[in-house]
């Protein structure tokens, strides 16, 4: 499952990747071209959602990849081809946009149907690859050191909490009301150069 939102933060961006392991064998029960076992995984974006599909290695025949976003089909790709192929059929479908979606956490599912070629011989047993998926996070400023601000909210009170994902080291205090920036290490987390940092903010208050 993928799940990108605004309370990991270790550096500023404002599109993530992730890459999934998509291999899937099909069931015993499944007869035919069409696998009867779909990946699926679920993404967190404010609106941008896009993937590409990488064939593995160990490929021998050639699917395509029937595309489905919260349930609803939307799409297939050409066939891929595996190493060897005598087709010369790509073996990535590159940058394929499944948006623009609505803000929060969607679900894509990936259902492959197989052709007869290279080890396919009628049915479709297994087939897999890696998923590059790519969405879009709230903007947030990062300040020099371990911290950050806010810059929509007026008037807030609230509290954030500092954790380092190395050391377990974990910190959790108040954020003023007319606050608008935070230092972790300043408040007494211990970071050393590489370490990841998870921020978690909670605020309330009126926007600006």
């Amino acid at each position: 499952m993928l799940a990108l939102g605004l309370i990991a933060l270790s550096s500023p961006s404002m599109g993530d990747e992730s890459a999934l392991d998509a291999t899937t064998y099909c069931s015993s029960a499944s007869i035919g071209q069409i696998c009867d076992q779909r990946f699926s995984f679920d993404a967190t974006t404010t609106d941008k959602l896009q993937i590409n599909f990488i064939v593995p290695e160990t490929h021998c025949s050639s699917v395509k990849l029937n595309i489905s976003v919260d349930g609803v089909y939307l799409l297939s790709t050409d066939f891929l081809g595996w190493n060897g192929d005598p087709d010369a059929r790509p073996l990535e479908t590159g940058l394929i946009d499944l948006g623009p979606v609505s803000a929060g956490t969607h679900n894509v599912a990936l259902e492959a149907e197989g052709t007869e070629g290279g080890c396919n011989v009628g049915d479709l047993a297994s087939w897999g690859g890696t998923v590059h998926v790519f969405a879009e996070v709230p903007p947030v400023v990062i300040l020099p050191g371990v911290g950050g601000s806010l810059t929509k909210m007026s008037s807030t009170v609230g509290t954030v909490t500092c954790q380092n994902m190395k050391t377990k080291q974990k910190i959790k205090f108040p954020l003023p009301a007319e606050a608008r920036s935070w230092d972790c290490e300043s408040e007494g987390l211990v970071v050393n150069s590489g370490n990841k940092i998870k921020q978690t903010i909670s605020v309330t208050g009126p926007a600006d």
